[in-house]
């Protein structure tokens, strides 16, 4: 197969998950307290999505802040929604407690978040991406 389409100013090989040449241009984001930033690179396409809050609440945990970085693996759904709503999930688990929580406790919350937030996109997402955090 020898057809090749144009991206984001890049050729496109004929294997349909890489570039000819890399996309170099830098999403960044951040302010005077933290930074991060995404390049697509070699693949056609940038799977990776990002969050972050500052602060994490308004109540509970307004002195805490949230930042996450979901790695797509074939496909952008699964980062995309799990980029949408884990906030929701953990927030939702941290409020079951009080601000005052040992480190035990935390630990115990964010992996019953990724649980349950895997257990939810597994229902909603229609493709066959993945995704790491």
């Amino acid at each position: 197969m020898s057809e090749k389409n144009e991206i984001n100013g890049s050729n496109s090989s004929s294997n349909n998950l890489y570039l000819d040449k890399p996309c170099i241009k830098k999403e960044l984001y951040g302010n005077e307290l933290f930074g991060f930033g995404s390049m697509q690179g070699w693949r056609k396409t940038n799977e990776d999505f990002s969050k972050y809050l500052m602060p994490f609440d308004n109540y509970l945990w307004k002195d805490w802040a949230f930042f996450s970085i979901f790695d797509g693996h074939n496909g952008i759904e699964t980062a995309k929604n799990a980029a949408n709503i884990i906030d929701k999930y953990l927030l939702e688990s941290l409020n079951k407690v009080q601000s005052n929580i040992e480190y035990d406790q935390l630990n115990d919350i964010i992996k019953r978040t990724f649980i349950e937030l895997n257990k939810h996109l597994r229902e909603i997402v229609q493709d066959d991406s993945g995704s790491v955090c």
